[in-house]
This record gives C-alpha cells, sequence and structure tokens, in this order.
C-alpha cells in the first residue's frame, strides 16, 4: 500500500497572514487520496489562507490526485487564499501539461519564489495617479460577464479575471484580462505509459501500444495509420534530437471519451528542433494526420511533442 507523509511548518508572512509550508513525501494515489484531502482540508478549518506544497518527494500522483489539487486550489481562492505547488518533479508537471491544468495552478521552482508571489498579493494596490488623457480610454473590458458553462448549460456571472469552478458541475475554468473565457470540463482519463530505448530500431514498442489504442477507441483505418504515422516521426525527432549519451524517452497515451492525446517527450531533449527546417516539414507531416500538434517546453532542459486526436463520429 503506498504511503503519504505531511510535514508542515508555519510560512512567516509579513502581515501576519496564516500561512503554512507543507512538505509531502510518498505518492498522491487512490490509496492515499482521502488522506491528502483530509490533511489539506484541515489547514483550511484551522485558517490557513495560504498553503505552499512542497512536492520534491513526490514519487507518484494519478489523475485522481491532480483532479483534487485543482479542486482544493479552488477551495482556498474561494477563501480568499491560495494554494501553491513548489518544486514538483519533472514527471507531475509532464502531466499537467498532458491534461492542459497548467493555467489552473501556480507552479513555482521553490519556496522562496512562492513566498514572493505570496507577499506580492498581500501587498495593498499603489494609489492611483490621476492624469487625463487626450482621448477617453475605452476599458478592455466590462466585468462582470456572463459564461455559459458547456458541461452543465447554467449560466454563470464571473466578476472579475481569475480561475474558477462551476458550482454544480464542477468544471473549471478560467477568466483572462480581455474577458476570454476557457472551460475545462471534467474528465475520466485513461493513460498508459512506457519508456523507449533512445534507438529508432526500438518504435516497434511505440506502434504496438497505438495499435492497440486505436483498435479499442475504433479509430477508422485510414486514421489508424496516420496516428501511426505522426508518432512515429514524432518518436524519431525526439531520437534525433537528443544529446549523445541519451538511454530512454517516454511516449504517453490518454484517452478520455473519443479524443486521445499522444505525448511524446524527454527531459534532456533541450534543442528547439521545431525551429529547423528539417523539423518543420515532420511538423507538416504530422498536422496532416493530428487535429493538434504542440510542442511543451519540460523541466530542466526537454521538451514534449503532444499530438491530439478523435474519433470522427
Amino acid at each position: 500500500m503506498s504511503k503519504l507523509q505531511v510535514n508542515s511548518r508555519p510560512l512567516n508572512l509579513p502581515d501576519g497572514t496564516n500561512g503554512v509550508v507543507a512538505k509531502l513525501a510518498g505518492s498522491i494515489d487512490a490509496s492515499t487520496v482521502p488522506q491528502f484531502e483530509e490533511q489539506i482540508e484541515k489547514f483550511l478549518k484551522d485558517g490557513v489562507k495560504y498553503l505552499l506544497l512542497d512536492c520534491a518527494e513526490i514519487a507518484y500522483i494519478n489523475s485522481t490526485g491532480m483532479g483534487l489539487i485543482i479542486k482544493l486550489v479552488d477551495k482556498y481562492r474561494g477563501r480568499d487564499g491560495d494554494m501553491k505547488l513548489i518544486s514538483v518533479p519533472a514527471k507531475v508537471v509532464t502531466l499537467f501539461k498532458m491534461l492542459g491544468l497548467e493555467a489552473l495552478v501556480d507552479l513555482f521552482p521553490n519556496e522562496a519564489a512562492a513566498t514572493a508571489a505570496v507577499v506580492k498579493a498581500l501587498a495593498p494596490a499603489p494609489p492611483a495617479i490621476s492624469q487625463a488623457p487626450a482621448v477617453a480610454a475605452k476599458p478592455a473590458v466590462s466585468y462582470p460577464v456572463q459564461f455559459k458553462c458547456p458541461t452543465c448549460q447554467g449560466v454563470l456571472e464571473i466578476r472579475a479575471e481569475g480561475k474558477y469552478r462551476c458550482p454544480r458541475c464542477g468544471s473549471f475554468f478560467a477568466a483572462d484580462g480581455s474577458g476570454g473565457v476557457k472551460a475545462y470540463p471534467p474528465r475520466k482519463w485513461k493513460a498508459v505509459e512506457i519508456r523507449v530505448p533512445c534507438e529508432l530500431d526500438d518504435l516497434e514498442w511505440v506502434r504496438t501500444m497505438m495499435a492497440a489504442q486505436a483498435s479499442r477507441m475504433k479509430f477508422a483505418e485510414s486514421d489508424q495509420q496516420g496516428l501511426e504515422q505522426a508518432v512515429d516521426e514524432a518518436c524519431t525527432m525526439m531520437v534525433s534530437n537528443s544529446p549523445p549519451g541519451t538511454s530512454a524517452y517516454h511516449v504517453a497515451a490518454l484517452s478520455s471519451g473519443a479524443e486521445l492525446i499522444v505525448a511524446v517527450y524527454s527531459y534532456t531533449c533541450g534543442a528547439q528542433f521545431k525551429d529547423e527546417s528539417k523539423s518543420r516539414m515532420s511538423f507538416d507531416l504530422m498536422r496532416s494526420f493530428m487535429d493538434k500538434v504542440e510542442v511543451l517546453p519540460l523541466p530542466p532542459n526537454g521538451q514534449m511533442i503532444k499530438l491530439t486526436k478523435s474519433v470522427t463520429q
């Protein structure tokens, strides 16, 4: 059975606001999620407004734990506080990026950076300087705005820029400074991941995994072939751009409903291959088969090629 340890200490803030740094060690999975939620909720009940979670010693986190973190962040923000993650392992950052959740939680490299962000949030706003503009400026957006939740169809009133959660169905969404709103509906993901030797001769392992995913999701034969070719290209680029001595890279496939996300990534492939002429041809080929192709940076010096494809209805 997995174990999770939570060791906490006060976070000293200049105005005396109640803050805590909680150091996590172990895994956040099916067996430890209840314990994790109970402990974080206890901080909230004890009046903690700002909680920094030190994740340096987190060995593993599943999608349920990831969803719980987003839910708890939302609770703290609903109490005019915040929960921030620090020293997050690269593999957990990868999962946030794969699920598109990095916009909903604040990640910091260390405690000092997170504390500085909290202190800045607590600082009073500077007094406005009165100036008479030559032409009256029109505000970019006037809050509150109305937003229709794409999951439950309920109408929500958003009062300011920020990150929110639908009280009816639990969907997450973010409002930007221009009044745009991006929704993140709750989804259940099935995930498969393999660690592949950094050799082109070992692509057969990846093809076998992709064939199984495509068959299970009932992709059309032409789409299955296109998927295999696009993933082959991504793997080839990852191998070709990895520094000498690289032992392996990773391929993960996440499926939810009719959508499949394939991530090909390495934590040491620092080359900006998306800017090279030879790579542009590969990306053109990938885009001809996939619905969406993205390149995302990964710490400390890696990259991810994220491919998205939906089953044609």
